[in-house]
């Protein structure tokens, strides 16, 4: 199953994960892959729920095989410089939030092990 740009939005988030649980259970879903940008979101029409969608994914891949591939919204986070669009600057709200969270160590480990691409040896 493949998922992308959820920007912070938990209920998309949660909606995705619990359709992919549902599968993997069922046998009809093997990887849950989440092609960037889970991150920055941009507050409306929902809260940006990037470091709980970011905490609930390194419990989530304890059980289930998950891939997570890098995308333009996690880079900032890998090489230091700050990511804006117009006068939203989503670097410096994540880092506040990442950094009063238990988590800010594994998430920025795990933010630094991101490909870019995953190949999937055939089956």
């Amino acid at each position: 199953m493949v998922v992308t740009d959820l920007h912070g939005n938990w209920d998309a988030y949660q909606q995705y994960r619990d359709c992919f649980i549902t599968h993997a259970r069922a046998g009809q879903a093997d990887v849950l892959v989440f092609v960037g940008d889970l991150i920055h979101g941009e507050g409306q029409p929902y809260p940006d729920c990037s470091v709980d969608i970011l905490i609930n994914l390194l419990e989530l891949r304890k059980q289930y095989p998950i891939v997570y591939l890098c995308g333009n919204h996690e880079l900032p986070h890998i090489y230091g410089f700050p990511l804006d669009k117009g006068d939203i600057e989503y670097t410096p709200a994540f880092e506040k939030a990442l950094s009063q969270s238990a988590y800010l160590n594994p998430i920025l480990g795990r933010l630094d092990e991101l490909p870019f691409f995953s190949a999937r040896p055939p089956m």
